[in-house]
């Protein structure tokens, strides 16, 4: 315990036994304490599943030439009326309501805060002149922005307001709008622990005399975009990625590819030499997509198992369900969860901001401590909502006995002109129903082009939902082998490379390689809805690519639910790989 009462500094050191019911000082002042001039009387208090202590505090002094033991035993007629000032400490989920009142009895000091924010409340400059409160914070918003945060929004904002129409109708604009509006600047409001159901922990406090500013990354936008000093992002590299100009287009965005015969012949001739192929009996269905355009060509699709494009959209016969998964954002962005948790005590839970009760609500996604523990990933998904082209839908009944296949596969050229970078934005929805068996892999793959066709700088934007019934049962698979192959012997020195007689250095020759500029973002949001649902994952990330990013986030909201993941990346040289995993353990009895 280190305490400070008008200027002076005590400390104690206290060896208690847990959860003991003990007033008596001896219990607080073994031989082994140390206490210097002031006399210390503490209380404990038994909380859930923690020790409180009210510590009280005397300012009187003590004769210094005594041992500590010798000054607890003196009378306190032989002190001075000390003042006291009353200290709660609190660790973990905070006292029961009648200790609330037990604590507000003791001493003359009320435990019930003022609101900060009190109108009447008046603080002094250092001329003795009351400061203003400030109550427009827009001005604020953007001024702690540094010029990396600024070169961020732009990099993200050519990405927005790049060429071309939207093609998912409500969801691309019910996205658009959550990414376009930026978050209200507004104090949150001030709640009593006990009396509030709403109390939480993880708020920001000001001075009424100071600004609010937005969370990090928030500055410009409704969903948090990359920052290099955001915990996310801590580790990519988020200068190099912003330098590169992404904001074309594929051509044909939106439409199916066509292929000749001779064209069908030679891409399946390259998926062939690359292992990204089962032949039409070996698989349940397969979706196939070029440079994030369908190919029905190449695929094969039932009634369960489709591409959705924008007539799907605009004709309104996509069911109300579809819609309703396909709107919903990552990283708690979409507050209310895909299934009730049930909670025999408070009732079933529909929200995450409010999940875990009135000690540990998680409070809002656009708060800086919420922010601190996502993956950021929800700007990317609305951008991937506004400009894909399509949908590869799967719906898992019953038990299948062979996979389905979703390939995502792209060119050097990946459509575009060269001039310039693209991006494309493949988008995956796979509802595993109640008591469905399903086995679903995921490919990123390169396709052999002419050499005519100049390499482009390609930003892969992926975004996959994944929604797990009861007792449904569903093996993942995701494997990214986009991009090459890093340059053999890349991790030698220039010194080294001399002494084996090489003929140029390896990392000069990496360093010209045309997919170093390439970035390959998958985002995976997995919510296991049912019963004993059963959700297994296999992550592997194998890129010759610049950045890679891979995050999955999966939520367990029914008991018995259980999931497995694994990942593996591996990467050389100038490479910069990101595996994120998040596992949220809602419901009880989940593993």
């Amino acid at each position: 315990l280190h305490l400070t009462h008008h200027g002076t500094t005590v400390r104690a050191y206290i060896v208690q036994e847990p959860w003991r019911k003990a007033t008596t000082r001896e219990q607080f002042a073994p031989a082994s304490t140390v206490l210097s001039q002031h006399h210390l009387t503490m209380k404990p208090m038994r909380r859930r599943n923690a020790l409180s202590t009210v510590a009280t505090v005397s300012a009187s002094m003590m004769s210094s030439s005594r041992p500590c033991v010798e000054a607890f035993s003196l009378s306190t007629t032989a002190l001075q009326p000390p003042s006291t000032t009353s200290l709660r400490v609190s660790i973990g989920l905070g006292p029961e309501s009648d200790e609330v009142k037990d604590i507000a009895t003791q001493g003359s000091t009320s435990t019930k805060e003022k609101s900060p924010y009190d109108p009447a409340r008046v603080i002094l400059d250092e001329d003795g002149q009351p400061l203003p409160h400030i109550t427009d914070f827009e001005p604020y918003r953007k001024t702690r922005m540094s010029e990396s945060d600024k070169a961020a929004d732009a990099w993200f904002a050519s990405l927005v307001e790049s060429d071309g129409p939207s093609f998912l109708g409500t969801v691309s604009e019910e996205h658009q709008r959550r990414l376009l509006t930026p978050v209200e600047l507004a104090d949150e409001p001030v709640f009593e622990y006990g009396e509030d159901d709403e109390w939480t922990p993880y708020v920001t406090r000001r001075l009424p005399t100071s600004p609010l500013y937005p969370a990090y990354g928030l500055e410009t936008y409704g969903l948090p975009v990359p920052r290099r000093g955001a915990e996310a992002w801590r580790h990519f590299d988020i200068n190099s990625l912003v330098a590169v100009d992404y904001s074309g287009r594929p051509e044909g965005t939106g439409s199916d590819v066509v292929l000749s015969d001779d064209e069908k012949e030679s891409i399946l001739a390259s998926l062939l030499s690359k292992g990204a192929w089962q032949a039409d009996d070996e698989v349940e269905a397969r979706l196939v997509y070029i440079n994030g355009r369908f190919c029905p060509a190449l695929s094969i699709q039932t009634e369960d198992v489709k591409n959705l494009d924008s007539s799907d959209f605009s004709s309104g016969k996509l069911s109300d369900k579809t819609i309703e998964y396909l709107k919903r954002l990552p990283d708690g962005f979409t507050d209310e969860l895909a299934a009730e948790v049930p909670d025999d005590s408070n009732g079933p839970h529909k929200s995450l901001e409010n999940l875990s009760g009135p000690d540990h609500c998680v409070g809002k996604a656009t708060g800086q401590f919420a922010i601190n523990n996502q993956q950021g990933t929800a700007a990317f998904a609305a951008l991937n909502s506004i400009k894909a082209g399509s949908v590869a839908y799967v719906e898992a009944n019953g038990d299948a006995t062979k996979p389905i296949i979703i390939v995502n596969a792209q060119t050097p050229s990946a459509g575009g002109s060269g001039e310039q970078g693209v991006a494309f934005h493949p988008r995956t929805l796979a509802v595993a129903n109640d008591g469905s068996v399903s086995s679903l892999i995921q490919m990123c793959v390169d396709l052999n082009e002419a050499e005519e066709n100049s390499p482009c700088a390609t930003l892969v934007n992926g975004y996959t939902q994944i929604f797990v019934g009861a007792d449904a049962n569903m093996t993942h698979s995701f494997l990214d082998e986009s991009g090459g192959f890093v340059t053999s012997r890349v991790e030698l020195s220039d010194s080294e490379a001399m002494e084996r007689s090489l003929p140029e250095s390896p990392r000069v020759v990496e360093s010209r390689r045309p997919a170093l500029q390439n970035s390959n973002f998958q985002a995976f949001d997995v919510h296991v809805t049912g019963d004993s649902g059963s959700f297994q994952s296999s992550l592997m990330e194998l890129s010759g690519n610049g950045r890679s990013r891979v995050a999955i986030s999966t939520a367990l909201l029914r008991p018995g639910a259980s999931v497995s993941i694994n990942g593996f990346a591996l990467s050389g040289g100038a490479q910069r790989t990101d595996m994120r995993t998040n596992i949220h353990h809602m419901a009880q009895g989940t593993i």
